[in-house]
């Protein structure tokens, strides 16, 4: 269910002050008075309203602090920094109200372009008003937009992770990769195609997963059908050559012979991350790279983990 500020309520302490404070506030940020009376007055700008209402007697030796449980401040948002500016030199200077904080200034802990100037009512509730472009946001949505490419080396990742006594459901690795690393294409390469090897590609196919196999013929099957590290090398060049529209690329393999092609796509800043599937056997090649841009598949097996209640996989 899909809602909005409707209104908000302050209780003032004492009516004569606040109540002008406040009608010379919002005419200034342009709210109208909807409703008035001596204990009470509403305002609104059609969006949203905000009523004050004269606080009960009875309830006046309670006071107010914003670092208390409740309510700590109000903010009303401009279009522009010279908008913060504005209202600080035409309403604060001119109503001879203090600014807090050494402000209108920048706030970069809010984000980069957080520019407010911030004060107090009559009852030490600290209002501000802000400009910010909310690029910070934008970016982020880019970010979850990212286009990344995932290249599996098929026979490497099932020789490692059943060395290490497990193995991989490939459905919730699909998944993995595409919540983890936003991939959007998740390329496995395996040797020749074999027909005693039909569920696997079956199970591939109904993962997501795009099916590259080797270029030779069965004559040519060996101990090494399985290696397809030139045809890995190749696709990611590939991709880049023609120009494709993707950010970075993950490799999953602890295979050495990629050593060549991670240091290009890193210095190219398109390489994401290598995931090598079993911690003894990943080559020593690797350990010159920070460790932002590897990690072991045995740290996150829980979530990829095959199980016997697992079926198709």
């Amino acid at each position: 269910m899909k809602a909005e500020l409707y209104h908000l309520q302050i209780n003032v302490k004492d009516t004569k002050v606040s109540f002008p404070f406040y009608k010379e506030l919002f005419s200034y940020l342009e709210y109208k008075v909807s409703q008035e009376g001596s204990d009470y007055i509403g305002f609104t700008n059609a969006a949203n309203d905000l009523w004050l209402i004269g606080t009960e007697s009875k309830y006046l030796n309670n006071k107010f602090h914003r670092k208390n449980t409740g309510l700590n401040h109000i903010a009303f948002k401009v279009d522009s920094r010279e908008k913060v500016d504005e209202f600080y030199n035409d309403f604060l200077i001119k109503n001879k109200i203090a600014a807090l904080y050494d402000s209108p200034k920048l706030f970069p802990e809010y984000s980069k372009d957080y520019y407010a100037v911030y004060f107090e009512d009559p009852d030490k509730i600290k209002i501000e008003v802000v400009f910010r472009s909310f690029k910070d946001e934008e970016k982020d949505v880019e970010k979850n937009k990212e286009n990344n490419l995932a290249f599996i080396d098929g026979q490497n990742l099932h020789l490692g992770t059943t060395a290490s006594g497990w193995r991989v459901d490939l459905r919730r690795f699909k998944v993995y990769l595409k919540d983890k690393y936003k991939v959007t294409e998740a390329y496995y390469f395996l040797g020749y195609r074999l027909e005693k090897q039909k569920e696997l590609y079956d199970n591939l196919d109904k993962a997501g997963f795009v099916l590259i196999f080797k270029e030779h013929d069965s004559a040519m099957l060996s101990t090494k059908r399985g290696n397809v590290d030139t045809d890995i090398v190749f696709e990611i060049m590939n991709n880049i050559l023609e120009n494709k529209d993707f950010n970075k690329v993950i490799i999953v393999s602890g295979d050495g012979d990629y050593k060549k092609i991670v240091n290009f796509l890193i210095k190219k800043d398109k390489f994401e991350k290598i995931l090598f599937p079993n911690k003894k056997f990943s080559s020593s090649l690797f350990k010159y790279l920070g460790t932002e841009f590897f990690d072991y598949l045995e740290n996150i097996k829980s979530n990829i983990m095959w199980s016997i209640n697992e079926k198709g996989s």
